[in-house]
């Protein structure tokens, strides 16, 4: 897919509540505050303050921001989390996005320093990913529900904001695809749980992001403790309940962004309860698949599809049900 560099200034008046006319050269936009803002009506320099959820998925929309947070290593680099897993691309291999601080403090100077005339902000409830107020004096700020968009909700969204609505429809035929693949392969009634450990606690998802979604996109349900949480929520367990969370299939998040590997989530689990093994039959069946949280809760594409190959390989190979 070819890539448009965001590289052309455009000014833009600054948003308000309500807007009754925009300028000839943008459109009013109803973002996930449900609050309108006149957005240029062909963006080119946009900055996003979430990485993984918002800078992957418009690069992989042919959409370049000129600037994203990122995280910072303990020797000082900064990266794009998501960004050389699934699109290739990190701030040490391109010049076209710049680092404008980590997830949590960014740098205003540094945005407005980019000139950007679109600034695309993600919020869990209501805390937002960055000082909207802030931001909509620098350019037109809109902000982006990351915890209720699920599945494509949020490429919808970002194609919406960019125009590339026909680039994700290429991008959401080929996830039809895989997931019909896939839900051909897996025997009628199996289950799966996904794991993500916090410490001595086990936070699980209604829908967890990338892996959660493919698997209830196939049809393959969940344990009744994994589908009482509300649409689009968590909760936390205590390793107590650990039994509930039994299925066909376990699956167990490890963090490979810090340098955890598979070996680390089997750790963590007998850390958390040293006889967990013997508390899930799949574990006794050899059916728990560590997976790495960067590809395996992406909301990118092509991380959908590494992740889709990877069930087809396991779940949809009949020796794996004997």
């Amino acid at each position: 897919m070819k890539h448009i560099l965001i590289a052309t200034a455009a000014l833009a008046p600054l948003a308000t509540q309500a807007i009754a006319d925009c300028n000839a050269d943008q459109r009013a936009f109803v973002d996930d505050r449900d609050i309108s803002v006149c957005i240029p009506a062909d963006p080119q320099r946009i900055v996003t303050t979430v990485d993984e959820a918002i800078f992957v998925p418009l690069y992989e929309l042919g959409v370049v921001p000129v600037g994203t947070t990122g995280s910072t290593l303990p020797d000082g680099t900064h990266f794009i989390r998501g960004g050389i897993n699934n699109v290739g691309v990190d701030f040490e291999t391109t010049e076209d996005t710049a680092f404008i601080g980590d997830y949590e403090f960014m740098d205003y100077e540094t945005i407005a320093a980019l000139d950007p005339d679109l600034i695309i902000v993600g919020h869990w409830a209501d805390w937002f990913n960055g000082d909207v107020e802030k931001l909509s004096l620098i350019a037109p700020t809109i902000s982006i529900n990351i915890e209720e968009r699920t599945g494509f909700a949020t490429h919808d969204y970002l194609a919406d904001v960019t125009g590339t609505q026909a680039e994700l429809a290429e991008v959401k035929a080929r996830y039809d695809f895989q997931i019909e693949t896939l839900r051909d392969l897996v025997p009628d009634g199996t289950t799966a749980s996904i794991l993500v450990l916090d410490g001595d606690q086990l936070n699980a998802f209604h829908t967890w992001p990338g892996l959660g979604q493919i698997l209830r996109d196939a049809g393959i349900d969940a344990p009744d403790i994994i589908n009482d949480i509300d649409e689009g929520q968590s909760e936390t367990f205590s390793a107590e309940v650990l039994e509930q969370f039994d299925a066909d299939w376990v699956f167990i998040s490890y963090a490979n962004q810090n340098g955890d590997t598979p070996s680390d989530a089997l750790a963590n689990m007998d850390a958390l309860l040293p006889s967990w093994c013997a508390a899930l039959t799949a574990c006794q069946e050899g059916r728990v698949i560590p997976v790495p949280i960067v590809e395996a809760a992406s909301w990118s594409p092509d991380a959908f599809f590494a992740t889709t190959m990877m069930l087809i390989g396991t779940m949809g190979n009949p020796l794996n049900y004997n």
